[in-house]
Order: structure tokens, then sequence, then C-alpha cells
């Protein structure tokens, strides 16, 4: 992990309680996930206007917040790897 996600994970307690920042917090550690779950490589190898019509109409992160809030997966509570499975399901067809 990285010095700027530890001190996230570190300091995100004293924030969690408000609604606001709940969410923020929430959208920022999947899409940490998101960033360490996809293949860097596979992405680079897409050119930038094909990636661009690829996700043309699609809400990645919406969907995996709402796939998160109806399997009942709390990032919070160290849900990683269920929140890398959705990740990958929502990118199966773009990369």
């Amino acid at each position: 992990r990285n010095v700027t996600f530890n001190y996230l994970l570190s300091v995100m307690q004293t924030f969690i309680d408000d609604k606001y920042l709940r969410k923020m917090l929430e959208k920022t550690l999947a899409f940490y996930v998101l960033y360490k779950t996809i293949d860097l490589k596979k992405l680079s190898g897409i050119p930038f206007p094909e990636y661009v019509e690829k996700l043309k109409g699609k809400h990645i992160l919406e969907n995996i917040l709402v796939r998160m809030n109806e399997n009942d997966i709390d990032i919070f509570s160290g849900g990683f790897k269920k929140v890398e499975t959705i990740i990958q399901d929502e990118f199966v067809n773009i990369i």
C-alpha cells in the first residue's frame, strides 16, 4: 500500500460518522480498490478513444457502489476482496 492510502485508513475513523464524508470515503476506497484491481497493462493497450467509447453510458463507480450496497459489503470493515470481484465483473467486457 502507498503512504497516502495508509494515512487515509489511519484518519478516516475521525470522519466516518458524517454521512457526506462517509460516502466520499467509501467512493475513495472503492476507487482505490478499482485502481489496484485493474490490469494496467491491458488497460494501456486500449487506444484512448476506444476506451472512452467503451465506457460511454456506463456508470462504473455508481454500479460498484450499488452492488456493494445490495450485497451488504462494508468496505470500511475490510470488504476489499468482495469489491475486487465486483470490479472485475464490471470491467469484464471493457478490457
